[in-house]
């Protein structure tokens, strides 16, 4: 984006007859949108472009989030969608213990038709 700010700041000075760029040859204000034109394939090729737009679409996603939240009257659950809770302190790594477990669940089941 640069370049292209660059290069379209070069080409109004010489539209207006600004020295020295008035003088300068076609090729030297053409370099700023070659450039630009580069960065953009090698960018997109590259999947830099992607993710970028993927990040913002996490960010605003995160935020209408909040926003709901808040309106919901829910605002002290921001940091959970903010900062999550590591995996160590989730769980201690045990599986959980129901109290409708049956004993006899390990043991293979037989079919009660006859």
């Amino acid at each position: 984006m640069g370049f292209l700010i660059v290069g379209v700041a070069m080409l109004a000075l010489y539209a207006a007859d600004v020295e020295p760029v008035a003088h300068w040859p076609w090729w030297v204000l053409a370099v700023p949108f070659g450039l630009t034109v580069l960065w953009w394939a090698i960018s997109d090729s590259l999947g830099l472009t992607e993710r970028r737009a993927l990040r913002q679409m996490d960010e605003r996603k995160l935020q209408r989030r909040m926003n709901a939240l808040e309106a919901l009257g829910l605002g002290h659950l921001k940091h959970r969608l903010r900062h999550p809770t590591p995996p160590s302190r989730r769980s201690s790594g045990r599986e959980p213990v129901s109290s409708l477990q049956n004993p006899d669940d390990d043991l293979p089941r037989q079919d009660p038709r006859p």
